[in-house]
């Protein structure tokens, strides 16, 4: 009740400005927007080292704040590490199933998004996490305008929520629109892009 009351809040006539709330250049401790006509897709892995059994998280919003689409898998890791590159590959293989042409992918696994932005990381990661990373490039071809942002921890609580949900899930594979047990995560990202529609 508390999303869907937010969210019947009067839209902002201007999208907001991704970088008025963020103040430090590594990363954002909010969800931010993306940029008018873009589509954010926030990835996230969550993994235990003892079963090796990884959940993925994704979540599709738009530059006023609205959910269009969640994602959970479950699927198998060697490491966090490639957990994470997983959940990269399996964010931008999500875009192409949708033809976005507009996308920002944002993830807090710094060594991951470090690797895809440049060529020179990627001797750093492990010989798995690379090969994801390679597949990566296949498909970043078929969108217009791309970008991988790293985010803190704080900023992805969404997408965290459902990776955890996915991971301890019987069978966790569907594409849907948002579960109740999101909704608080939403509602307190959408209150920044009202706070943040307000500067402008």
């Amino acid at each position: 009740m508390a999303y869907l009351s937010v969210y019947s809040l009067p839209m902002p006539t201007s999208a907001p400005n991704p970088s008025t709330p963020s103040t430090n250049p590594l990363g954002s401790r909010i969800w931010l927007p993306p940029r008018p006509g873009s589509i954010k897709i926030n990835f996230d892995a969550s993994f235990i080292n003892y079963n090796e059994i990884c959940g993925i998280g994704l979540v599709m919003r738009d530059s006023f704040g609205m959910c269009r689409m969640v994602k959970l898998l479950q699927c198998r890791a060697h490491s966090a590490e490639e957990a994470e590159a997983l959940a990269a590959l399996e964010a931008v293989k999500w875009a192409n199933e949708h033809h976005l042409t507009d996308i920002i992918f944002e993830g807090d696994a710094l060594p991951i998004i470090g690797s895809i932005t440049s060529s020179t990381s990627t001797g750093r990661v492990g010989w798995r996490t690379r090969a994801h990373l390679q597949d990566i490039q296949l498909f970043t071809p078929s969108f217009s305008i791309f970008s991988f942002m790293f985010s803190y921890r704080s900023a992805k609580a969404v997408a965290d929520a459902l990776a955890v949900k996915a991971r301890t899930s019987a069978s966790a594979v569907y594409e849907a629109e948002p579960p109740s047990f999101i909704f608080p995560f939403l509602s307190a990202d959408l209150l920044h892009v009202t706070e943040a529609s307000t500067v402008i």
